[in-house]
């Protein structure tokens, strides 16, 4: 897999030979706000990580990043969310810092990791998205926003979408 023309490798998680790729990581990334058990990717990624663990990670591929803005975002979500906890009994801020780390495993563009620390707090907090833009700009708030929407699809599966090709092509 690649993202950009740079090749990804599997990373392991207890255990577990995990190759992302982009189709898996929307689904993956998809805020699963009803779920009852604990994320596996969320549980076992957040035992070692930390917003410090973030910035290096991010630091080692992308070294003029804007690293305070990634430290900024991270706060802020924390503070946002603080007190509140998933029906798995985690912190809420827990996933977004999953997925951030998902994201920067990847060597995703930094200014997406941001979106992704800042996707749930719209969402599920008293903050607004002009908020958001207050305090990130225009492009982070537009990010969020979209990742709020993506979080909204339903993925009905490969088989469906497959019928729905075919029903195309016969109709062409």
């Amino acid at each position: 897999n690649s993202v950009g023309g740079e090749t990804l490798t599997p990373f392991t998680i207890n255990d577990l030979n995990i190759n992302i790729s982009l189709l898996e990581s929307a689904a993956t990334l998809n805020c699963p706000h009803d779920y009852s058990g604990t994320c596996t990717y969320t549980a076992n990624i957040v035992a070692s990580a930390s917003s410090t663990s973030l910035i290096k990670k991010i630091e080692s591929y992308a070294p003029k990043a804007d690293l305070d803005m990634i430290k900024l975002a991270y706060d802020f979500a924390d503070n946002a969310h603080r007190g509140q906890f998933r029906k798995s009994k985690e912190p809420y801020i827990v996933h977004p810092l999953a997925a951030a780390h998902i994201l920067a495993d990847m060597r995703i563009d930094p200014v997406i990791v941001v979106a992704t620390l800042l996707h749930d707090v719209p969402e599920d907090t008293h903050i607004t998205l002009e908020e958001i833009e207050e305090n990130f700009g225009s492009e982070i708030k537009k990010l969020v926003e979209g990742i709020t929407k993506l979080g909204k699809l339903k993925y009905r599966g490969i088989e469906r979408y497959i019928e729905n090709l075919r029903k195309m092509f016969i109709a062409m």
